[in-house]
């Protein structure tokens, strides 16, 4: 899966940008520790987001070509080619962030229960995982078919069930992501939104103003794009949102 002209689009003024940096906000609230591993960074906006709170962060992706764009736009953040498992030693990081990539280890990789377990391994004591991640609602999968785009998938259900079968407890659940994303022409799609920079954080600001009132209401499961789920090492889980 590749975005269009990557280093265009992440322009500041641009509205794929602005939405990016949303979902960056959005996962630091729930990042309350400063050792981070980015698992599936991409270009690594979320690595330089949080490392300008002065967190420690590191980055790693199988794919060179993102990674070679990730290290273009941040020369100064720490990015790693290659597989994590093995490769860090127990309890290095505070927080495993999966931002749009547990879908494709869920069904790419080889032994996805092995992420886990790998992850728990590296993970502090009290340490998280945070999985943000499409939501397959009608409305995601209908904008899919109108584009004529297919991409792994793990559905909210199958992601909290797997994560219960192999050790993990969700705390936390949350929905974001209304309409922008879309707009901005996302990941693979066209960009529907005039490429006006006022014009584009209007839409942005309204877009977060929108996620977050719906996010914990009966509504956001079936409007929002993205869920995001907060899990630890341990037993059943209790969720809050």
């Amino acid at each position: 899966m590749e975005v269009a002209q990557p280093d265009r689009r992440l322009e500041p003024d641009q509205l794929w940008s602005l939405v990016d940096r949303q979902h960056n906000a959005f996962i630091a609230e729930r990042l309350e520790g400063q050792r981070i591993l980015d698992l599936g960074c991409g270009y690594g906006t979320l690595v330089e987001y949080l490392g300008r709170q002065g967190r420690q962060v590191v980055g790693i992706d199988l794919d060179p070509e993102s990674l070679a764009v990730a290290r273009k736009l941040h020369p100064e953040r720490e990015f790693v080619e290659g597989d994590f498992v093995g490769r860090y030693a127990e309890h290095s990081f505070d927080h495993v962030v999966m931002r749009d990539s547990w879908h494709h280890l869920y069904e790419e990789s080889q032994d996805p229960a092995a992420v886990l377990v790998e992850v728990g391994r590296i993970l502090a004591p009290e340490g998280t995982l945070v999985i943000f991640d499409p939501n397959l609602n009608l409305i995601l999968r209908t904008g899919r078919k109108l584009i004529g785009h297919r991409d792994a998938e793990c559905s909210l259900e199958d992601a909290e069930r797997f994560l219960g079968q192999h050790g993990f407890r969700v705390v936390a659940r949350n929905f974001y992501e209304l309409f922008a994303l879309a707009l901005s022409g996302g990941y693979v799609g066209p960009r529907l939104a005039p490429p006006w920079p006022v014009l584009n954080r209007l839409l942005a600001f309204l877009n977060d103003w929108l996620s977050r009132r719906l996010d914990g209401t009966p509504l956001a499961p079936g409007l929002l794009w993205r869920y995001c789920l907060v899990a630890v090492p341990g037993g059943p889980s209790r969720v809050s949102n």
